[in-house]
């Protein structure tokens, strides 16, 4: 039992730990292509690809059964939608918020929505009874992830401080983003449990999203920073178009261990994981990011959001 629970811990610290270097990657391409829309349709495309041939490799087929797709309930196609919505609403709140609030108020989200789906079920999710010692572990997770962020404070803008009706605005719709995160989550798992293939779950969760900004680059008309002539010419290194591939892992490795360990642990884990893995690219530039001092305070709220963890599991 300790050991099975070692290892979901590490797929999920796993998990979490590809979502920075995936950003840090997608933030490469965004430059060069001068557009958020452009770099998650590519970061969709190469992730679908990915997937493709993963499961091909694997020999659970290259494409999603049809019989699979017609089976699935209308709640089932939603993780492509709500992931779009994730990556579309963070760089629209972020001018108004700031880095510390985009952070923290989504993770908030993500915990609460999490403990109130494993609680009812829904989604078909594995029941996972609320308890003191879940709620408790929940509440210093919370803390340990806002005593990492606040480190950031001075990079937050001034007015994501004012308590205007258009800010408080954007704080409850940074709170839905999460609330969306944690639902994608729990429907990736059921979905990929429901087909056999937590690569299939994935691959629906990326063609969707691929469609969908493959629609809005439509609509805009501009392909230019999307030709390959174009971003050859920007001498971007071969690992930036990792970044999909990073995602691909990321939504596998969850559709996998959900319906095992609840939505809940899966994104405290994850959360872990991107913890761990922004302080790492932090403290060595890596993927090209700009080098910082690891604060003391980004340490000790690891070490909280770790006991918090543990807590819950009590």
């Amino acid at each position: 039992m300790i050991v099975s629970y070692l290892s979901f811990a590490l797929i999920g610290i796993i998990a979490g730990g590809c979502a920075p270097l995936q950003t840090a990657l997608n933030a490469r391409i965004r430059t060069a292509s001068s557009s958020a829309v452009d770099s998650s349709l590519i970061n969709y495309a190469i992730g679908s690809l990915t997937l493709v041939v993963c499961g091909g490799i694997v020999g659970q087929g290259f494409f999603i059964p049809w019989a699979h797709i017609s089976a699935l309930p209308w709640w089932g196609w939603l993780p492509g939608f709500l992931g779009s919505l994730f990556v579309c609403g963070n760089i629209l709140l972020f001018p108004i918020l700031g880095a510390v609030q985009i952070a923290t108020i989504p993770l908030v989200g993500q915990i609460v929505a999490s403990v109130v789906i494993d609680a009812a079920g829904w989604f078909g999710t594995k029941i996972i009874p609320l308890s003191a010692p879940r709620v408790i572990g929940c509440i210093i997770v919370i803390a340990g992830v806002i005593i990492s962020t606040l480190t950031h404070s001075s990079s937050s803008p001034t007015r994501s401080m004012h308590t205007t009706l258009r800010v408080w605005l954007a704080r409850a719709a940074a709170f839905g983003i999460g609330v969306s995160f944690a639902c994608q989550s729990a429907i990736n798992g059921t979905n990929g449990r429901e087909m056999g293939s937590a690569i299939h779950s994935a691959l629906l969760n990326f063609v969707v999203g691929t469609i969908i900004f493959a629609c809005i680059a439509l609509i805009r008309a501009d392909w230019k920073t999307l030709r390959p002539s174009h971003l050859s010419a920007q001498h971007l290194p071969w690992y930036v178009w990792l970044g999909g591939v990073l995602g691909a892992v990321n939504l596998t490795l969850i559709a996998l261990i959900t319906p095992l360990i609840g939505t809940g642990m899966t994104l405290i884990l994850g959360m872990i994981g991107q913890m761990i893995a922004s302080l790492v690219i932090d403290q060595c530039g890596l993927v090209g990011a700009q080098k910082r001092k690891t604060h003391p305070a980004q340490i000790i709220g690891l070490i909280i959001m770790l006991a918090g963890a543990g807590i819950s599991e009590l």
